[in-house]
């Protein structure tokens, strides 16, 4: 009799597991993932530049939350929140690091542009430090923050040019496919900006 109390009392637990285990899939929602589509300018016609002949290594540097591809959104300066179940193709230090060497290399600004932390002597070299790559919430609105610093530096260890950009743009709606639209127009501006910097 025993045993057989056992027995029933170990099926029912296993059930009741089971149940839970089901519920629980049911109710924990898809992971989405973002993507960015940065339109630049590709009617512009490759650029004279004194760097013409040179070549680049681009390197960005980031917090550790900006090198993962989870979505960030604040609704506070002092606090942020890691999406759970959404985020980015790509971590927000490689998305940058991939678009700014595709325009500056179909500009042709350089002969060579690599993302390697891995170059030849000779290199100039375009550091940039990642901030924000996030969503700011406050009562009233919400916007795409992107701000960073960055310095083009000569294969001599001088600062050629040293700059920062910050772009918030105001979102039309509170959602993450809002945000991937809003951060995509900021950071086609910020390459552009750093173009016209570089080729002054």
């Amino acid at each position: 009799m025993r045993k057989n109390n056992l027995t029933i009392l170990i099926c029912f637990s296993m059930m009741i597991c089971s149940i839970s285990l089901f519920m629980s899939a049911c109710t924990i929602p898809k992971t989405k993932i973002y993507s960015l589509n940065i339109n630049y300018p590709y009617n512009e016609k490759a650029l004279e530049s004194k760097f013409s002949e040179k070549s680049v290594a681009i390197i960005v540097n980031a917090p550790r939350h900006l090198s993962q591809p989870y979505i960030v959104y604040r609704t506070s300066p002092y606090e942020m929140e890691i999406s759970k179940y959404s985020k980015w193709e790509a971590s927000p230090q490689e998305i940058i690091k991939k678009a700014i060497k595709e325009y500056l290399s179909y500009l042709k600004i350089f002969k060579e542009v690599r993302t390697s932390y891995t170059f030849q002597e000779g290199y100039y070299i375009l550091e940039i430090d990642l901030k924000r790559f996030e969503r700011f919430d406050s009562e009233n609105k919400s916007c795409g923050d992107l701000l960073f610093d960055y310095t083009l530096i000569s294969p001599e260890g001088n600062d050629i040019v040293r700059s920062s950009i910050h772009k918030r743009m105001e979102l039309q709606e509170k959602s993450f496919l809002n945000l991937a639209k809003i951060l995509s127009n900021a950071l086609k501006e910020a390459s552009v900006e750093i173009r016209e910097m570089v080729t002054k």
